[in-house]
């Protein structure tokens, strides 16, 4: 991040993001997004999944390394970590930040960048809902 990042703009930060992390970032998933179709060793997930049923997905991500663990495993390891999340750095379980973050015109162009990658189109809409 340049130094004068924290006292940018909302709207420059914006532009910042969309402009020097977002390039990476969508030519990144794309990538994955291909290897994934050729390669049954990537697992998706859904960040909105996720949030709704933590524990179903922890058990589905460690079946998907060879790590299984039941359901009950799962929930317990979470209601464990859980008491002590303010010690650790999580996301704030927010989706659709990106709507009230960028401005209209920004999430334009973020459509515009990912329309270069025909494999996000079919995604689309699960990645930037209108």
């Amino acid at each position: 991040m340049p130094s004068g990042y924290a006292g940018f703009s909302a709207e420059r930060k914006g532009d910042f993001i969309i402009d020097m992390m977002l390039p990476w970032y969508v030519s990144f998933f794309s990538t994955w997004l291909d290897y994934s179709d050729a390669d049954g060793r990537v697992l998706f997930l859904d960040y909105d999944e996720f949030r709704a049923a933590p524990a179903a997905n922890l058990e589905r991500v460690l079946a998907h390394s060879r790590l299984p663990r039941s359901l009950h495993h799962c929930q317990e390891a979470l209601d464990e970590v859980w008491k002590e999340r303010a010690g650790f750095r999580y996301n704030k379980g927010v989706s659709g930040r990106g709507r009230a973050r960028f401005t209209a015109s920004q999430m334009d162009r973020v459509r515009r960048m990912m329309a270069y990658y025909a494999n996000l189109e079919p995604i689309a809409g699960r990645l930037i809902p209108d």
